[in-house]
């Protein structure tokens, strides 16, 4: 698939997401929670590595809540200048503020960019993710970089809306695909 096309997929995933009403998104974040929440992995976990939500992407915010609640370490993004990602625990509402990229980064000291390697488990944004656990992001290679240093065996879970679970993702060599897809309705092990 061209990069063409591979934008156009962005965009139409982007568009539809844009469409979505705030209390459809909000009721999405519950049933999401819920089943992130209900995973084995997230249960034993000590610490995870996820995200905050950007704009109209699914919310993972009421797990991470929760997990926090129960002492596990919820290690969020900060971006850095050279396109990569840090970490960098979050500690709580008033702990976050404006990243430079736009999106909610936690204020706490950063741990590093090979923090990632050390989680239990990994919680991504994505715009859509097919069968084979293939992600389409949104195109900057920031969690390309990043799950490049995540060992095998650690499961890495894509967030997404049900509809963007689709039969094939274009993918590119550097492209890692995830084990697990949860969406409101359902959770789906990569085999």
């Amino acid at each position: 698939m061209t990069k063409g096309a591979k934008r156009a997929m962005r965009l139409g995933a982007l568009q539809r997401r844009f469409g979505l009403p705030v209390d459809a998104r909000d009721g999405a974040a519950t049933q999401l929670s819920d089943r992130l929440l209900a995973l084995d992995v997230l249960a034993k976990a000590r610490t995870v590595a996820a995200y905050w939500p950007f704009g109209s992407e699914p919310s993972p915010v009421p797990a991470l809540e929760a997990l926090h609640a129960r002492g596990v370490t919820v290690l969020l993004p900060v971006g850095r200048a050279n396109g990569d990602l840090d970490w960098a625990p979050y500690t709580g509402l008033d702990g976050l503020g404006a990243g430079a990229w736009r999106f909610a980064e936690p204020s706490a000291a950063r741990v590093g960019a090979d923090a990632i390697a050390s989680v239990d488990a990994v919680i991504v944004p994505a715009l859509a993710v097919d069968v084979r656990g293939q992600r389409l992001g949104r195109g900057s290679g920031f969690y390309d970089r990043s799950l490049s240093r995540v060992p095998a065996g650690v499961p890495i879970i894509a967030i997404v809306y049900d509809e963007e679970v689709l039969d094939e993702v274009p993918t590119e060599a550097h492209d890692r695909p995830v084990t697990v897809i949860v969406t409101p309705l359902r959770t789906v092990v990569v085999t």
